[in-house]
């Protein structure tokens, strides 16, 4: 099934190239206001749609917060009530 989902992904890809175009734009528009965000910071490739964040630590100095993990988890519980897809990913950033 993971192989005809894909092969059709594909097929819609190569003949709607305008799909692509707007899926990359609405991903710069993202980036562009998750760049305004002081506590948070991308660290994915510009043009990779899968967005990888992480707490500044320079922003939230001097505030005191009991657990990253509850403040994590509030963030993506926000973007799952706005109806966009959210996970969160628990292992360490080297």
């Amino acid at each position: 099934m993971l192989a005809v989902t894909t092969s059709e992904t594909l097929k819609l890809l190569e003949g709607n190239p305008q799909v692509l175009t707007a899926l990359r734009e609405n991903i710069r528009v993202f980036r562009t206001q998750m760049d305004r965000c002081e506590y948070v910071e991308c660290t994915s490739a510009l043009d990779n749609p899968v967005c990888i964040f992480i707490l500044k630590r320079d922003g939230l100095e001097g505030r005191v917060f009991d657990n990253e993990e509850k403040i994590l988890m509030d963030i993506v519980d926000e973007v799952r009530f706005s109806s966009d897809l959210a996970g969160l990913d628990l292992s360490p950033v080297y």
